[in-house]
């Protein structure tokens, strides 16, 4: 059963998220995760969902403003994707980010990962964009 949860900054969740996202964001690209460039995360909301206490995913939600909050670094271990784990997250992260008073939830979805988001509701705005290299898409959703 997936348990769905806030992580705090800095803990040994945190460095788990960081350890995840590089390998599932950074390294296919042939990039590292640049401690230097990870911005405000002490200030952000940190969401991790664990099967049976192993992280199997995780993302980040920055607000953006009083009514937006952008969906930011969502990975899942490649080993657990398409087992519904990334939308149980997704789902989390969404009833979380009602409940702070947000309405709408932005993000730069990658170009392959939009069917993903399509089907969690998220629609597609603006021109294709490229980010580390690779097109991505502005995608939406009002919660």
């Amino acid at each position: 059963m997936l348990i769905v949860k806030q992580v705090s900054y800095n803990s040994s969740d945190y460095q788990e998220m960081l350890n995840l996202r590089n390998e599932v964001l950074r390294k296919p690209l042939g990039l590292q995760l640049d401690i230097s460039k990870l911005g405000n995360e002490d200030s952000d909301y940190l969401i991790a969902g664990f099967e049976d206490e192993i992280m199997v995913g995780c993302l980040i939600l920055s607000p953006q403003n009083a009514t937006i909050v952008k969906l930011r670094q969502m990975a899942v271990k490649e080993v657990f994707q398409g087992h519904g784990f990334g939308r149980q997250i997704v789902a989390w992260a969404e009833a979380f980010a009602v409940n702070l008073g947000f309405a709408s939830m932005e993000m730069h979805a990658r170009k392959y990962a939009v069917p993903f988001y399509s089907k969690q509701g998220y629609e597609c705005f603006g021109d294709e964009f490229l980010e580390v290299g690779i097109p991505h898409l502005k995608m939406k959703k009002f919660l």
